[in-house]
């Protein structure tokens, strides 16, 4: 690997260190973060506090995390989200026709921060989440107390849904928001795997996997903490059917994907651009696409021919998010959805206070 590089960029971390000495790390276990992190810590000798956000239900897929916790001796702070959502579009993996992501909405200053979560369908008799549980999931805030964010994307980037999405900028400034900073975003994988090796720290083994052509993603996500067995009969608005079998009641239900949270996240200074056919504007950072969602050739990414099977996104959003804008889907979620479903923490609309605009 180029040594000056790696200079280069030790150098950039404690200038901008120096300049924003309040921060924190987002930290998802993944091979970008965690060698953003040890570049930080051990390179740079920049000793601030991380953030990881994990699914409760899979603890157990965070064993590396919790190894370097240990190992490194690291601050970790954790927190509930203010909202949740689903996403979908083409799957450019060519594995499905549709892909499904499960969208978590965290605070940030005084706007929200997005985290893309993978999903994978449940097979045999695997552990999974219910996807309507997961939107009547309890939600909170935080007193955000950090003004800057060190994150781990880079200019090279996939996602499974948006294909590539370019980062534009080092540094992100948004009214309210901690900055966002990009200290890698001219790495590429092959520089972060390279890193990772040579510092002696291995890429999580139940994510990534070594051959004669070198490192990449392992095709078996079944332990991989970015991608969560999910299922979605009852609120896949791609299905004809107005029935759905659900395996959590072993029963026959009503397909509810007409009430479902559905989004089109959309950053154009971030990459991400509008997939779905929708009136919303395409400058907003969120497009709402409740109900059936018909594919536009126009705007949807095509597939690449070596599409890396990339991490779930972490995206910062361009401007406040408030309740009486975003949150409209999931409040009606909460006040629609059957009563088997609804529990003391589902999503009403009186949880989401015009105070917040995070929420």
């Amino acid at each position: 690997m180029d040594e000056s590089l790696i200079n280069k960029t030790i150098i950039k971390a404690r200038a901008w260190h120096k300049k924003w000495n309040n921060s924190v790390v987002l930290w998802s276990g993944g091979k970008d973060s965690t060698a953003l992190l040890h570049l930080l810590k051990f390179r740079a000798g920049i000793q601030i506090p991380v953030v990881q956000f994990r699914e409760p239900a899979f603890r157990e897929r965070y064993e590396y995390s919790d190894r370097l916790i240990k190992d490194w001796n690291l601050e970790v702070h954790e927190y509930l989200p203010s909202k949740m959502a689903l996403a979908d579009g083409p799957d450019l993996s060519g594995k499905d026709k549709i892909r499904f992501d499960l969208l978590k909405y965290y605070q940030w200053g005084k706007t929200c921060i997005v985290l893309s979560l993978g999903t994978e369908r449940p097979i045999a008799d695997e552990k999974y989440v219910c996807g309507v549980d997961f939107l009547a999931r309890p939600t909170g805030g935080i007193n955000w107390p950090w003004s800057a964010a060190w994150i781990g994307t880079k200019n090279c980037d996939t996602d499974l849904i948006k294909g590539h999405v370019p980062l534009s900028m080092d540094i992100r400034y948004v009214d309210g928001a901690p900055i966002s900073l990009y200290l890698m975003r001219d790495w590429t994988d092959d520089d972060i795997y390279e890193y990772l090796e040579m510092s002696g720290v291995f890429p999580d083994e139940n994510r990534y996997e070594k051959s004669i052509t070198g490192w990449d993603h392992k095709k078996d996500k079944s332990k991989n903490a970015d991608f969560i067995p999910t299922c979605l009969n009852c609120i896949d608005r791609h299905s004809a059917d107005k029935f759905a079998y659900c395996p959590k009641l072993k029963a026959t239900i009503t397909n509810m994907s007409d009430k479902a949270p559905y989004e089109d996240i959309v950053f154009s200074d971030l990459g991400f651009k509008p997939i779905w056919n929708t009136t919303a504007n395409p400058a907003e950072p969120v497009a709402h696409t409740s109900g059936a969602g018909l594919c536009c050739g126009v705007t949807a990414p095509m597939p690449q021919e070596s599409l890396p099977n990339t991490s779930a996104p972490t995206i910062p959003c361009s401007r406040p998010i408030f309740a009486d804008d975003v949150s409209r889907c999931a409040a009606r979620w909460g006040e629609e959805s059957p009563a088997q479903y609804t529990n003391p923490a589902q999503t009403h609309a009186e949880h989401f206070s015009k105070e917040v605009p995070f929420a």
